[in-house]
């Protein structure tokens, strides 16, 4: 009841997943231990992807068993298809078959399977979760137990499952010419990252080869196969498939039930589809063979099986001991409320049962080892279907007080026309309001920086006419078939003051006016309800016509729960604030048609204690008696429960539509109703909606009387839903006062909320009001009353504060103040003041005597007020942090001397703020010494596949997605100021210097190749950084690149040594000289890419700890890196560097990456000007780079692709070795 309940007709089936995979640690320290919570998770690629690249459950514990069993890969073929095909082989079944059974036999009882040979690693939540897995695991083998008649009833009940799956996809296909499309969407392409493009030709082999035979078990030469153009019905004949080798439906993906199977489910997904793509050099990790020829889809198979491989030879390495995962089979919003409680049996796990959550005590009692907060909490695609501020609400308090914790966000479906749109709704208002009022911060949107590359995302969504064109493949695909995804990936951190070591306080709870607090809470509700900005509504199933929206996201009970967390966040008057919200509300004239949800969301408010209205404080009865029983209870409760039993026969019909059209059925929301027959006392007709209700099949029972308010309902659950024939019962909390308006005659009804979607599907059926069913209050047969939900728990969470003390810590000499004003017409945080109350004597009389006081901004978020009393020589500094970033620029300073305080008053700064911080690119911190990174993912970097180098004419991707970093206000930049070699802004010139590194060691766009870069104000070695690059390496966490490099800050004590070495200094480089600003840039920049491939803990008596400084200086002169990790390098790492053994002692090992300008701060690059179907940016002729023809003229098309551009036939015809490949593959592909 945290989201919308909806008719569970068409259920997507979503087996694997739908984005590669992701290094869950990628944010913490080495050092640091980890409990990480994966809601929605419903494949295991990012676990076994973690595990390599960092030192629905019954599926995934099958595989991880699987895995565990298999110590030498023998079986890791079977295994892959298993879990990833669709029809697999007989020795594949029986392997499946052999493993349920024997797991089905250890899940006897939850204590049995724990000292299983499993159990250390593998452990369960609760014995609900136990028993859901182990009846599919029955569902698996129990063919084997049946007698030979039953046993091919059954077997043909499967395949006529797995038939429905196949043919419900083909059909959409073929009535849609949706091949192509479902290809690119599948996910394959943005799998693929940088080679997306590239990859686009195999994935239209593969994906209807795969929906159309159930696998990828061949060599994909069959041309007739590869190249036919709708959906291959006949290859549904068991016949037609036996051509290809007898296969067996796989129970994996066989449900029993009316789940439809997504459309998009794709065994490749999950994997790193640039990879195979990519030119590896030889003894690379991941392989070194790229594709080509005929057969390269096959060889794409292979490459995903071999990493396949990989992440499970990783897995069987790891040790019990310090690696545990816990499954939980239900709602994830319900977990993590459940997990926030200290008492067992307080939620239902699901809004379709009425089974609560009861942990195992021994993993979550008191002397229990299970966590219930987690430094990672990562979310998957809920975003699309549940809403991202609901998701932030529940999980928020389970996220650690730790600067490292983060809580991952990914939308996937697209609802807005663009990212700035949808920012601006994520969290229902303005962005930067909303999350200082919950205490995060959202690090992608106020850094503008990511080494994640968007640039796959890009070419799906951008608007621009001619790339589309360029995208699009033969067929009939418009700009609306693409535009329907737009990936959004989100970091979310708590607010911090620690952005200096030095800093000790913890983030104080800010104090608002209460006036403007209720007119912010008055603009998310407003934004919830749609009624304010863009309607944030879900599809539920992108297998539903993307035309079509099915509902809402939030209920009232989503905003009475922000309210329950708000009030924890800041200081207010929350009385005053809360007559002023619900006068708002009240008054005004949008919200006409949400009165009749009025009452629900006062039931809310009064359950989640933070508002009751008057008719929930006093309950009065109604003289018309006799009535219901409730009437004569004693101690009338301001909300009572309302339980109605709908007949199973009213739901035949539905039944049968959940049967034969599931898809066209949808996910309609559903709510329940009471209404006045006529009109009440006064002559009015009344109707009040409750979305927030609780389903569930089965037999009602009651105990004690009705008219006493002991009276009790229960339900015996029937497990078998809507397959078996017992009555839905449908409970939901109602003010006690309204039901004692009219007592005998009320109406009360379950049925649809009124959408779009639902409208044009039942109201032809159930008439204007979408009604299934519906009785009198008076009804005892029907209609039950009772102080509870039925059952003995109520379903009340109550959110506690994150963990950690949230109280103001005094650092020696003073106390700080946090409060913001909010603006009386917007509703949003104008400004943000910070107080500095001085506590010490010496101070306060330094104060007073009219010592100087300067205030700097150092950072985005820091100030340093310094008090210098210059008569006694004194001088006193304090470091000031704000919770987000502010505009010091527009700061006012107020300086109180007699009574002791200094108080900043700035406004919030917005998404282009990194304008005014350039450096504040990926902040890092230090946490007892030790540092800690943000927006910088680590990696383990021995792991990546190294790049081959030796043919730059085979890198023409790499030099399109390098240019990528510039944003299109960066690359106009560039633009004006190289050809006259004026100076870049800091940040514009940082990122220029890192593909300068990529354009010299790669050779890209026919420069010199190069390994050693000098970075200084000058080419002299004095005072500069020197980089050695050993190589570039595919980041496939990140979907980027990132250089493989050694720095070597050189001092004047190194030089002083080094010049003792005869031709140290003879090197082969290439001098990169900059400002002095973005040098310092550099200093402060390296110690995060130092520690993002890091492989060793700091040592003790580390510099950055000693001074409590990262870095350590920015002074040209100055050493800034601590020597920790100083000369640690794997033997292979052999930059092309003279001496390298002996200047290896002096350097440290960096993994430099490109810095992406983030989609939703500022417009990325102008992809207008792309020139060829594989991306490349149009930087001028194809050949040489000149952007005219040597007599001025423009540049000429390539008359066959349309794209490639040239100043001359001599330039077209020295390139067309390199483009003809490009030119074929567009005439193929492309629509010109």
């Amino acid at each position: 009841m945290y989201a919308p309940v909806a008719l569970d007709a068409a259920a997507l089936f979503s087996p694997l997943a739908k984005t590669p995979a992701t290094n869950l640690t990628r944010d913490l320290p080495i050092e640091e231990s980890v409990d990480i919570l994966l809601l929605g998770c419903s494949d295991v690629c990012n676990i076994l992807f973690t595990l390599y690249a960092d030192q629905r459950p019954a599926r995934n514990i099958l595989l991880f068993t699987l895995l565990l069993d298999t110590t030498d890969n023998g079986n890791d073929d079977h295994i892959w298809s298993i879990y990833y095909e669709l029809r697999i082989k007989n020795a594949a079944l029986d392997l499946l078959r052999k493993q349920a059974k024997k797991l089905a036999t250890l899940a006897g009882s939850i204590h049995k399977w724990h000292a299983s040979q499993y159990g250390k690693m593998l452990r369960f939540c609760d014995d609900s979760t136990l028993d859901s897995v182990k009846n599919v695991w029955f569902s698996y083998y129990r063919v084997l137990l049946l007698p030979e008649p039953e046993r091919q009833s059954l077997l043909k009940s499967l395949e006529d499952e797995a038939q429905k799956h196949f043919r419900v996809h083909a059909l959409r296909s073929n009535s849609k010419d949706l091949e192509r499309r479902a290809a690119i969407l599948s996910g394959s392409g943005r799998s693929a990252a940088q080679m997306g493009i590239a990859s686009l030709k195999d994935i239209t082999l593969y994906h209807p080869y795969y929906w159309n035979y159930g696998h990828l078990d061949s060599d994909f030469k069959d041309e007739s196969v590869l190249k036919h153009r709708k959906w291959d019905l006949a290859a549904l004949d068991p016949a037609r498939r036996s051509t290809t080798g007898l296969r067996n439906a796989n129970p994996m993906f066989v449900t029993g039930g009316t789940d439809v199977l997504d459309w998009s489910t794709d065994p490749l997904t999950g994997f790193h589809l640039s990879i195979p793509y990519a030119l590896l050099a030889k003894g690379s990790p991941l392989g070194s063979n790229p594709l080509t020829g005929s057969s390269s889809t096959f060889n794409l198979i292979k490459a995903v099986r071999a990493e396949f491989r990989a992440w499970s030879k990783a897995l069987r390495k790891r040790n019990s001991k310090n690696l545990t995962i816990r499954f939980f089979c239900g709602d994830a919003i319900a977990l993590s409320y459940a997990l926030q409680r200290k008492d067992n049996n307080a939620v239902f796990r699901d809004p379709y049962r009425l089974t609560p959550i009861a942990f195992n005590a021994k993993d979550y009692g008191v002397k229990g080892d299970a966590p219930t907060s987690f430094n990672v909490i990562d979310t998957a695609q809920l975003c699309d279907t549940i809403g991202t501020l609901n998701i932030l609400v529940a999980v928020l308090p389970l996220l650690r007080n730790e600067v490292s914790a983060s809580i991952f966000t990914h939308k996937l479906m697209k609802h807005h026309d663009n990212h700035k749109e949808y920012m601006e709704n994520v969290l229902c208002g303005h962005l930067p309001t909303v999350s200082t009022l919950l205490g995060l911060f959202p690090v992608e949107y106020w850094t503008n920086a990511s080494v994640i590359s968007t640039s796959a995302e890009q070419l799906v969504n951008d608007k621009n006419k001619t790339l589309m064109k360029a995208f699009a493949m033969a067929g009939q695909l418009d700009q609306s078939q693409l535009a329907n995804q737009m990936p959004v990936r989100l970091t979310w951190k708590h607010q911090t003051v620690a952005w200096d070591p030095k800093m000790l306080e913890v983030m104080p709870t800010m104090s608002v006016q209460a006036g403007g607090c209720a007119l912010l809470l008055f603009h998310i509700y407003l934004h919830m309800l749609g009624l304010e900005g863009k309607n944030q509504a879900s599809s539920y199933a992108d297998a539903i016509d993307f035309k079509e929206l099915a509902g809402p996201l939030y209920l009232h009970r989503s905003f009475a729960l922000l309210l329950s967390l708000v009030r924890r966040t800041v200081t207010v008057n929350w009385d005053d604030m809360m007559a002023d919200l619900i006068s708002l509300i009240e008054k005004d004239d949008r919200l006409v048609l949400r009165k009749s949800y009025k009452e629900e969301l006062y039931v809310q408010l009064h359950v989640m204690e933070v508002f009751s209205a008057a008719n929930l404080l006093s309950p009065s009865v109604s003289s018309k008696l006799p009535g219901i029983g409730l009437a004569f209870w004693k101690d009338i409760p301001a909300v009572v429960c309302v339980t109605v039993r709908v007949p199973c026969s009213k739901l035949d019909w539905l039944k049968v539509l959940r049967e034969e059209r599931p898809i066209a059925l949808g996910t309609p929301p559903l709510h329940c109703t009471l209404r006045s027959p006529m009109s009440d006392g006064d002559g009015k007709a009344w109707t009040h909606n409750f979305s927030s209700i609780q389903l569930c099949f089965g037999r009602i029972t009651t105990q004690g009387s009705r008219k006493t308010e002991e009276f009790r309902v229960g339900v015996q659950e029937d497990l078998l839903g809507w397959k078996g024939s017992s009555d839905l019962t449908v409970s939901f909390q109602v003010p006690s006062d309204t039901l004692l308006l009219e007592t005998q005659t009320t109406k009360v009804a379950f049925g649809f909320q009124k959408t779009p979607h639902s409208t044009s599907i039942f109201s032809s059926i159930l008439g204007e009001d979408l009604s299934i069913f519906d009785a009198a209050l008076g009804d005892e047969e029907n209609v039950f009353i009772s102080k509870d939900f039925p059952s003995e728990y109520m379903d009340t969470p109550a959110c506690r504060p994150p963990a950690g003390d949230l109280a103001v810590i005094s650092t020696v000499k003073a106390q700080t103040v946090l409060s913001a004003s909010i603006n009386s017409f917007t509703g949003r945080i104008s400004t943000i003041t910070r107080r500095l109350n001085i506590v010490s004597s010496e101070v306060k009389a330094a104060l007073v005597r009219g010592a100087e006081i300067k205030v700097s901004q150092i950072s985005a978020c820091n100030f340093e007020i310094s008090v210098n009393n210059n008569v006694e020589e004194q001088s006193f500094s304090f470091l000031l942090g704000f919770p987000m970033p502010v505009l010091g620029s527009k700061m006012r300073t107020r300086i109180a001397r007699k009574s002791s305080y200094v108080e900043l008053e700035a406004p919030l700064a917005d998404e282009a703020a990194f304008k005014s911080f350039p450096h504040f690119i990926h902040p890092t911190f230090l946490v007892s010494g030790k540092p800690v990174l943000w927006n910088l993912p680590s990696l383990k970097i021995d792991c990546l596949p190294i790049i081959d180098i030796s043919k730059a004419s085979e890198l023409d991707w790499l030099a399109d997605r390098s240019y990528e970093a510039f944003s299109k206000a960066e690359h106009a930049e560039r633009s004006r100021a190289l050809p006259l070699k004026a100076p870049l802004s800091i940040r514009t010139g940082f990122k220029d210097t890192i593909f300068s590194m990529y354009q010299y060691f790669c050779g890209l766009f026919r420069y010199p190749q190069k390994s050693a870069f000098v970075l200084g104000e000058s080419a002299s070695l004095d005072f500069a950084l020197l980089v050695f690059v050993s190589s570039v390496r595919l980041d496939i966490s990140n979907g980027t690149t990132v250089l493989d490099a050694a720095i070597l800050p050189m001092t004047p004590e190194l030089i002083q040594r080094l010049k003792r070495q005869p031709d140290c200094f003879q090197l082969d480089s290439c001098s990169l000289t900059m400002e002095e600003e973005e040098l310092k840039f550099w200093k402060c920049a390296l110690p995060g890419m130092i520690e993002r491939c890091r492989a060793e803990p700091h040592r003790d008596g580390c510099e950055y700890a000693a001074t409590s400084r990262i870095p350590l200086s920015t002074k040209s002169d100055e050493m800034a890196l601590c020597s920790c990790g100083k000369g640690n390098f794997p033997p292979d790492f052999k930059p092309d560097v003279p001496r390298w053994s002996g200047i290896s002692k002096e350097c440290f090992r960096a993994a430099i990456p490109l810095f992406y300008p983030a989609p939703f701060a500022e417009p990325l690059l102008d992809w207008s000007a792309v020139n060829s179907p594989n991306g490349v940016i149009n930087v001028g002729c194809s050949r040489c780079q000149r952007h005219t023809s040597a007599d001025g003229k423009e540049l000429q098309k390539c008359s066959q692709c349309k794209y490639a551009l040239y100043c001359s036939k001599d330039c077209q015809q020295a390139d067309w070795k390199t483009h003809k490949m490009h030119c074929k593959v567009q005439k193929l592909m492309f629509i010109v």
